[in-house]
């Protein structure tokens, strides 16, 4: 049965960056709704190339082989074959003219339709953009409307979190706002001192623990080997003056010293076996706590909710009938918090449930730290502006639609959690100033940042993160965990 000449109702065609000298084209395909062109047919009835020269790279364009059907004419018939060994030995191209005449100005009429769609897609923008009457090879840097390519093919990311701030830099630049320095002022970290350096005496905590602020854990608190570290150190330091540094020193003691960390404390934040060095920095960097505060009261303690540890289930597999509810539907693949373990240390090495919350005797035990403000029973945070506590989860739904907000919301500007951490009255102060914790205020960009894994890359600890911002007074703690053997595939 001769084949007939087959037409598809799109063309496909192949991209491949390629350098100016290069003569490979391969790669995958994918379709463009672009009306027919012609294309030069210099490597066979499969291989339609036409090339866009843009700069130091070039664009090769390879058409579909079902457009070539209409070649071949009837199976194993002498049309056929020599067809296409007049195009493989060159000279002239299907159509008649010679390879130099395969680009006319219908081509770069579809070239440059490419290069503006192409535009318009990444830059979000419905409207058509205006032609461009120079040559494929012109292109206006200066155009507000297009995107400067070439920036971004020499731009080099190692990260999710760089590749993130540069598109975020660039929308600002179109939106004409701020650039340089936008990064910075919406992804920091302050911290809060608790000791008058001039005198030496602690702060008064009143001022220091308001709700907003944001404890981050000391990693030689938490893993016996790091405590273990610099403890050899300060031996060290203190044999530096030789001899007489260590004659006094007991050289059969009786009992092991402490290493620091506290049984209890592990406990209470459900760190049964800490992660060792081998099982790499940002798994140690997850583990270790960090938690936002809530509420501090003279007589019930302090309360927080830590904001670095998934539960492992998202709000649709909560077996609870209200979240059956179509009011949660926008946040059914939203994760759930573990906030805590309802526990506090009530010794040295044990700890208690410690739950006289109301909210735990209902039947709702999530609670929200979110960016609505029209949440009915909900509380601005005072040292995170922009941040809410509580309110009840079914009326979300209807509250981030509210016409009065300045932005839409999705579920990512929501985090539930389930329990809480709890300190007893002074409790938290005394483990501040045994430096168990730093103090730091820190923004929301950074406390709500996506951090999962996004293909081979891994997202960069809040931890981790934290102690970069608050700067090199910090260093030597983030130094704790990372050092000099940081991974280098880590974000």
């Amino acid at each position: 049965m001769p084949f007939k000449s087959l037409r598809t109702p799109c063309v496909l065609f192949t991209i491949v960056l390629l350098p100016r000298s290069s003569h490979h084209h391969s790669v995958s395909s994918f379709t463009s709704p672009l009306a027919s062109c012609r294309v030069d047919r210099r490597l066979g009835p499969s291989n339609q190339i036409a090339h866009l020269i843009r700069g130091r790279d070039s664009i090769a364009l390879s058409s579909s082989f079902y457009d070539d059907f209409e070649d071949f004419g009837e199976l194993g018939s002498s049309g056929s074959s020599k067809g296409i060994g007049e195009n493989e030995k060159g000279g002239e191209t299907s159509d008649g003219g010679t390879r130099e005449s395969a680009f006319s100005t219908d081509d770069e009429d579809v070239m440059r339709s490419l290069r503006e769609r192409m535009n318009i897609l990444y830059n979000g923008e419905d409207g058509e953009m205006e032609d461009d009457e120079g040559e494929d090879a012109e292109y206006d840097e200066d155009d507000e409307d297009e995107v400067d390519l070439s920036e971004l093919e020499s731009s080099s990311f190692s990260s999710v979190d760089e590749l993130i701030k540069f598109a975020q830099s660039k929308a600002r630049q179109k939106k004409g706002g701020k650039a340089e320095g936008a990064w910075e002022e919406e992804n920091w970290a302050l911290p809060i001192p608790h000791i008058d350096k001039s005198t030496g005496e602690p702060l008064d905590f009143d001022e220091i623990l308001r709700d907003g602020v944001v404890l981050i854990a000391n990693p030689s608190k938490f893993y016996p080997d790091i405590a273990e570290r610099l403890k050899v150190k300060g031996e060290k330091d203190q044999r530096k003056g030789g001899f007489m540094g260590g004659l006094f020193d007991d050289p059969f003691p009786t009992a092991p010293q402490l290493s620091g960390v506290s049984p209890a404390l592990l406990a209470k934040f459900g760190i049964v076996s800490p992660p060792t060095p081998d099982q790499g920095p940002d798994r140690r960097a997850t583990i270790l706590p960090v938690l936002f505060l809530v509420e501090r009261d003279p007589v019930m303690g302090c309360k927080a909710v830590t904001v670095n540890r998934r539960s492992g289930a998202l709000i649709g597999d909560l077996a609870s009938e209200w979240n059956k509810t179509s009011e949660l539907g926008p946040f059914f693949i939203q994760p759930v918090w573990e906030g805590g373990t309802g526990k506090v240390i009530t010794s040295k090495d044990s700890v208690t449930v410690y739950d006289n919350s109301e909210a735990y005797r209902k039947e709702l035990p999530l609670e929200m730290l979110h960016m609505c403000p029209y949440v009915n029973g909900s509380v601005s945070i005072t040292m995170c502006d922009g941040l809410y506590w509580g309110g009840d989860p079914c009326e979300v739904s209807n509250a981030m639609k509210d016409p009065r907000l300045e932005k839409p919301l999705t579920g990512f500007d929501f985090k539930f959690f389930f329990k809480d951490t709890r300190w007893l009255p002074t409790q938290l102060e005394k483990e501040i100033m045994n430096e168990t914790w730093f103090v730091a205020q820190v923004s929301k960009e950074v406390i709500f940042r996506n951090r999962d894994r996004l293909g081979p890359m891994r997202a960069k600890p809040l931890w981790k993160e934290i102690m970069e911002l608050l700067g090199d007074d910090y260093k030597h703690i983030h130094d704790l965990i990372y050092g000099d053997d940081e991974d280098d595939d880590a974000l």
